[in-house]
């Protein structure tokens, strides 16, 4: 499953998708997806609206067990492409 920033989506959501490869965090492999939950109400700066985590694909230079990024989007910035 992909997914892109939506024509509402904010710099910043725009930004993590031209800076990394983003994955939804329960389909990364490592133990980064054991510890958070895939969708949150309460991330700080985004009270109010759901959340989902995502992560880098890239993978950290100094510890390759995680990913270079981890963050939360709003789900109203961000939507499922199909076949991309």
């Amino acid at each position: 499953m992909k997914f892109k920033p939506n024509a509402n989506a904010t710099k910043r959501t725009k930004n993590r998708f031209s800076e990394h490869t983003i994955i939804p965090l329960r389909e990364e492999q490592g133990p980064m997806s054991k510890h958070f939950r895939e969708f949150a109400d309460n991330v700080a700066g985004f009270k109010g609206r759901t959340c989902q985590s995502f992560c880098s694909v890239e993978r950290d230079s100094k510890d390759p067990r995680y990913p270079r990024w981890f963050g939360w989007l709003p789900v109203d910035e961000i939507e499922e492409t199909e076949g991309e």
